[in-house]
């Protein structure tokens, strides 16, 4: 594959991750079911599901993004929290939550 091709791969694959970020973060914002101040959504997701954070981090842009999940990992969540609004959002959840240091990589996929 020629260079210009990789690159040209490269900058629609960074821009598509931007895009989708900026997106997720105005559609999670209008809809308040899914969004909250953290210590609301993070209390509801222990009540609901037995989940609590395992895994977190600070994005370049400041946002802190979290993992919860359950005993025995059955379900997960990723929540992230805003530097500007504070407001935590759900944006992702499902089953079967893995912590990469103690599960192969290639056994994942």
């Amino acid at each position: 594959m020629k260079r210009s091709t990789l690159l040209t791969i490269s900058i629609s694959a960074a821009f598509a991750i931007l895009l989708n970020h900026a997106t997720a973060e105005t559609s999670y914002a209008q809809s308040p079911k899914n969004c909250g101040p953290r210590s609301k959504v993070i209390k509801h997701l222990k009540e609901k599901w037995q989940e609590i954070p395992v895994s977190s981090g600070i994005t370049t842009n400041g946002f802190f993004v979290e993992i919860l999940s359950s005993p025995g990992s059955e379900t997960w969540t990723m929540v992230i929290t805003s530097p500007i609004t504070k407001r935590t959002c759900v944006i992702g959840s499902g089953e079967g939550w893995k912590n990469l240091e103690n599960f192969p990589i290639e056994k994942s996929f």
